[in-house]
This record gives C-alpha cells, structure tokens and sequence, in this order.
C-alpha cells in the first residue's frame, strides 16, 4: 500500500491538507492505521492530520471490511471508491461522550422512571443515495410521528478536532440535507489540540420563507459556545451560555406541558465540568 502522491480528496471531503491518501489493501491497512495513530499521538505541532483517506474501494470490499463502522470508517462515498478513517483519540472520544451523558443526566431528570421515550442509536450508520456515514453519537425517539421512518436519528452529535471545523460543518449539513430534514439538530464538538479550547456548535434547520416558497428552510448556525483556559490555573471561560437543544428536536413532539418535559439547557457550570472531562491528562 503506497501513499499517493496526487491525492486531492481532502479538498473534496474537507479534512487537512495534511491527511495522507492510500490506495486500499486489506494487509496492509492495521500497519497503516497504527503509523498514523502513533504519529498523531507524539504529535506536538497540531499539524498530523486525524484521518486516512483510502481509495479503491468497491462496495463489496467496503461491506466485508468497513461495514458497521469497521475499522474505524467515519463515512464511505461509493461513487469515488473513498473511504474516510478516523484516528480514535481519548480526547475524541471523551468530547462527545461526556456530552452524551450530559444529555441522559436532563433526560432523567424529566424522564418517567427508566422509559425515557428515547432509543439511543449510538454510532450505527445511515446511508444517503451517495455516502454511507457513522455518527459519534445519535438518538431517535422510541414513538416516531406518523409516516417518518427510522433511516435517520432526530439527534446528532459529532466531535472532532479544531482543525477540522470545516469537515465537522459540512456532517453536520450532510446530517441535515441528506435526510431531508428528519435530522432535526447536529452539535458538534471541536477540541483545539495543543491548547484548551473547545468550540460547540448546533446547527438546524430554521424558516427562512420567499415569497415564491413560504416553507422553505435552510441549515444553520443558531448557537456557538466556547469554552477555554488561558493555563491550568486560570479560571475556565464559557461564552454564550447556557448551551441549549431544543426538547421537539429530539423527541420530535413538543414538550408535555403537565410533566417536567422541557429544553435541555446545559449550564456554564456543567460545561466547565465538561471541558475539565474532555482535556483530562493536559493538567
């Protein structure tokens, strides 16, 4: 397996410029994988890429070795043959997994006992007519309205790294645009490597009606909270708090006005506690 020395894929996919591009064979991609996670790891210049982009790869080769979110496959696009890997990092992981628990603490809070009304789809894959992609993590309401079908989540979340803001903005409108809206709200998650800086981000989408299409609606930006720390001993700032998901985005219904249903409003405190769980190991 050879590195190319051509590969423009990242322009089209959105990750750095920095991310190597191989042609796909299957014994020789463990090696691949781990020179790059090594690398990434020691990395103390912010400038390794956190992906792998492989080519080659037919739909038949994908199913047998990515399926599933296999080896590490954040997205596959068929038409290309293009395989997109992501380097699982603690922090990455930690960046939507404490969010996600932040999430369930509101949700128990309102909740009716261990039936909170949600299935908690994780990282299974969805499939547009061009991609296949894996979430970081994802939900969907255990009763869907009438005539919406269980291909897509309500709810996403996707983490990453500062660097690859672009790539996380253009999931999140894939999230959105792909599934014609039943993806309600995607938040994402940039860690900034090399200092403490975490951006959160909630895109939807909202009315913006013409007078020739009075229900049109676009995906946008209606939040960004920022949470950062000069040194380890100042004290962490977050901007534009509190960070808010909107109850009907994942649950797709309005709140029960007679129960404790409502808008998960998450805290300056609770987003403090966060950005300490996420950059663990950098005090």
């Amino acid at each position: 397996m050879s590195e190319s020395q051509s590969g423009k894929h990242h322009l089209l996919i959105g990750v750095p410029s920095s991310t190597k591009e191989y042609a796909y064979l299957a014994n020789c991609f463990e090696n691949i994988y781990q020179k790059h996670r090594e690398m990434l790891e020691k990395d103390t210049t912010s400038q390794e890429s956190p992906y792998i982009i492989f080519t080659g790869v037919d739909k038949e080769t994908f199913s047998r070795d990515f399926g599933e979110g296999g080896n590490h496959c954040d997205s596959y696009i068929p038409s290309l043959g293009l395989v997109l890997v992501d380097m699982i990092t603690p922090r990455h992981e930690r960046a939507h997994r404490h969010l996600d628990r932040i999430i369930q603490w509101h949700i128990n809070e309102f909740a009716n006992g261990i039936d909170d009304g949600l299935e908690y789809t994780g990282q299974a894959s969805r499939t547009s007519e061009d991609r296949e992609k894996r979430p970081d993590t994802s939900y969907q309401p255990a009763d869907l309205p009438a005539r919406r079908s269980d291909q897509w989540p309500s709810l996403v979340i996707e983490a990453g790294w500062s660097e690859t803001r672009v790539q996380l903005e253009r999931d999140a409108r894939w999230w959105i645009d792909a599934s014609n809206g039943d993806v309600k709200g995607v938040i994402t998650a940039a860690v900034q490597r090399g200092s403490w800086s975490i951006i959160l981000e909630y895109w939807h989408f909202v009315p913006s009606p013409l007078r020739s299409d009075p229900g049109k609606q676009v995906i946008k930006l209606t939040h960004h909270t920022t949470i950062s720390q000069a040194n380890r001993d100042s004290p962490i700032q977050a901007s534009n708090v509190p960070f808010i998901i909107p109850f009907e985005d994942l649950y797709l219904r309005g709140a029960n006005t007679n129960t404790k249903e409502c808008d998960i409003v998450i805290s300056r405190e609770e987003l403090e506690l966060y950005a300490m769980r996420v950059w663990k190991g950098s005090y």
